[in-house]
């Protein structure tokens, strides 16, 4: 769900999980960052762990991760046309964090929309 949306819901202890071994070792502090696109990223990271009170990060080969594996070759399968996609200017997981909050889908969600939510949210949870 992304370290920003674990802080908006004051989540104290989290896994985060990664499939390169290069930004994994970097956050563990094992490896340097070099490169200044990354040490960006890394520099933000670094910020928002101070408010965790354990916050661990954890290599998982792409080939594992069924949940991203998943993602991928449903995004894969979709074609959007640039016309309809209307901007909203919320947070990519706007839909996901109400439904957990609330069990509401998005407005004019069809069944198939509904049932891939509750897919993604299968392994969710959110603790105050």
């Amino acid at each position: 769900m992304g370290i920003t949306m674990a802080l908006e819901h004051q989540v104290k202890k989290l896994k985060g999980f990664g499939d390169s071994t290069l930004v994994i070792y970097q956050l563990h502090g094992e490896w340097e960052t070099h490169d200044a696109k990354l040490i960006l990223y890394h520099n933000n990271v670094m910020e928002m762990s101070e408010h965790f009170n354990k916050l661990t990060f954890h290599y998982i080969p792409w080939d594992k991760n069924q949940i991203v594996n998943a993602l991928a070759t449903l995004s894969s399968m979709l074609q959007l046309d640039q016309d309809e996609v209307e901007a909203d200017d919320q947070p990519w997981y706007n839909d996901i964090k109400k439904y957990l909050e609330s069990g509401a889908y998005p407005p004019g969600a069809i069944e198939n929309d509904k049932r891939t939510l509750r897919w993604l949210v299968a392994g969710i949870f959110l603790r105050k």
